[in-house]
C-alpha cells in the first residue's frame, strides 16, 4: 500500500498522475500558491465545496474565475483571497441583505 511505502499511516497520501507529472499529495498539507492556475475541481477539493457552491461563489462576485474554453480557471490568490477577512464581511452583508429581503417577503405574504 502505498501508505506503508511512504511511511505515516496516519496521513493520507493521494498519488496525483498528469501528462509527464507524478506528484504525491499529502492531503493534509496542501499548499496554494498565490501564481498556480487551479480548475474547478482542484478548486472544489482545495476548499471541500460542492460545485453548486462554487458556481455561487463566483455568480456572486465573491470568487473571481475565468472561463477558458468552457471551463473555469482561477488563479491561487483568488482562492487564498477567501480567507481574508474583507471577504468574511462581503458575505456577511450579503447574508444580511437577503435575509432582510426574505422578512419582507414575510411581511407582505402573512
Amino acid at each position: 500500500m502505498l501508505n506503508d511505502q511512504l511511511g505515516s499511516n496516519d496521513t493520507i497520501w493521494h498519488l496525483l498522475t498528469l501528462p509527464g507529472l507524478c506528484i504525491i499529495l499529502n492531503c493534509m498539507e496542501i499548499e496554494v500558491r498565490a501564481n498556480s492556475i487551479y480548475t474547478t475541481q482542484e478548486t472544489l477539493s482545495l476548499l471541500k465545496i460542492s460545485k453548486s457552491t462554487f458556481l455561487r461563489l463566483v455568480k456572486k462576485g465573491i470568487l473571481s474565475a475565468s472561463k477558458i474554453g468552457g471551463q473555469y480557471r482561477i488563479l491561487g490568490r483568488e482562492i487564498l483571497e477567501l480567507f481574508n477577512p474583507r471577504v468574511r464581511q462581503t458575505a456577511i452583508k450579503a447574508y444580511d441583505k437577503v435575509s432582510a429581503k426574505v422578512k419582507d417577503r414575510l411581511k407582505e405574504v402573512g
